[in-house]
């Protein structure tokens, strides 16, 4: 197959994932395994890779969306000591491991914050702060939402 062939191919591929990803029965952990998958077969959109943050940050925001403000306002009541103490051992743990292990700093810090606060929002909202790079947010959301399956 040509270049510009399997070109059309993998954009249309895309489009049609994109919009199935959409769909009410599509969790994030299937949706992330098809990308997984897709990458893997060597099914990849040039021009995607510079928007991938962007995008992972979009969805976690929108994901937001979904949850109650007096749901979230209870929850906050009963258990702020406990979250804390949890937000700060989780903290101190992750990063403590990633330095045993050898992981990047910045990555080590993404999995920890996303495992300490709520998944990729937190991954999401730290990674600018953090300046990290692609790769390491990608890898950072892939972690953690590892754990969905």
């Amino acid at each position: 197959m040509n270049k510009e062939l399997k070109l059309k191919v993998s954009q249309y591929v895309y489009v049609i994932i994109i919009g199935i990803c959409f769909l009410l029965f599509m969790s994030p952990a299937i949706a992330l395994f098809i990308g997984i998958v897709l990458s893997l077969i060597g099914i990849k959109h040039e021009k995607f890779p510079k928007y991938t943050s962007k995008i992972l940050q979009l969805s976690i925001v929108l994901m937001g969306f979904g949850m109650s403000l007096k749901t979230v306002l209870i929850a906050s009541k009963t258990g702020f000591m406990e979250t804390i103490i949890s937000v700060v051992v989780v903290m101190v743990m992750g990063i403590l491991l990633g330095k045993l292990m050898k992981v990047e700093k910045n990555t080590s810090i993404l999995i920890a914050s996303g495992t300490a606060i709520c998944g990729g929002s937190a991954i999401a909202a730290i990674a600018p702060i953090l300046g990290s790079k692609s790769y390491q947010n990608s890898f950072a959301f892939f972690s953690r939402h590892l754990h969905s399956f």
